[in-house]
Order: C-alpha cells, then structure tokens, then sequence
C-alpha cells in the first residue's frame, strides 16, 4: 500500500495497480488511498500475483489503443518472482521494470528470466538491515530496443 501510494502520489497522470496476496494488507490499503485522495487512480488487488499480472498485462496493457508509457514496480516475497509474473512482464508493453529486491540469489535468478527483453540500467543496494547479512536491492530495467533492418 505505501510503494503504491508513494507511486500515485509522484505522478498525478498515472493510474497505478497494487497486488498484494494478503486481504488485510489489501484493505489497509485502500484505506491510505482513501485517506490520501488517492481512491480514484489506485487500484488495489487482492490475489496471487503469480495469477493477477498475467491478467492485468493482457486487459490492460497489452489491450490499450492508445499505448501508454507503462513502468512495473515488482517487489516481490525473499524466494522471488514467480516465473508466470516475469513471463507476463515479458510479454507486456512496459517500457521499463524496476525490481526491489530483499534476495540477492533470487534477484540475480530473476534478472537471468528478463535479460532477453530488458537491459539492467542501475543497481542499488541499501542496507537497511545494520549488523544483519539482509540487504535490500533496487534494480532499473528498460526495455530492449529491437535492431530494424
């Protein structure tokens, strides 16, 4: 809810999509949308993301008439992404994905999954974590240009 509500509120034109698996965690945000006046351009969901995204890419980005510059913000579990999130993020027009990572052995797994379609821009570790071995990792794609001929 706060990564979501963070991203609505930067860009005022956005139309921005929460997944998160947990209905409570789904209903408190919904609730910062609407403290904030954020309800009308946030959309929250509750699901599986492995299940939702999929969905998403093909009704609402793959579907759009008029493209529009598209950025997924994937901040998934310590064991990663599932394949079938990474597939649809594939197979979407995103122009560009930004990974935030609490694993970096499934960063580098996942990063192996999109390299054909995206090129790595930035990585930035953050310790959060002081006097711990977690480190959080904030990963900037964009989208591969096809050569033309």
């Amino acid at each position: 809810g706060i990564l979501t509500a963070m991203l609505a509120k930067g860009n005022e034109k956005a139309k921005v999509y929460g997944v998160e698996i947990i209905k409570e965690a789904v209903d408190n945000a919904d609730e910062l949308m609407k403290n904030n006046n954020l309800s009308d351009r946030v959309t929250n969901i509750a699901g599986d993301a492995a299940e939702v995204v999929p969905k998403l890419v093909d009704e609402i980005l793959n579907s759009a008439v008029k493209r529009p510059k598209v950025c997924v913000v994937l901040d998934p579990p310590r064991k990663g992404a599932d394949n079938k999130v990474l597939e649809a993020i594939m197979q979407s027009s995103a122009d560009s994905f930004i990974y935030i990572s609490c694993n970096p052995a499934t960063l580098a797994r996942d990063l192996k999954t999109v390299k054909e379609k995206y090129d790595v821009i930035e990585v930035t570790p953050y310790n959060m974590f002081p006097r711990t071995a977690e480190l959080e990792t904030l990963c900037v794609l964009k989208r591969k240009i096809s050569p033309s001929f």
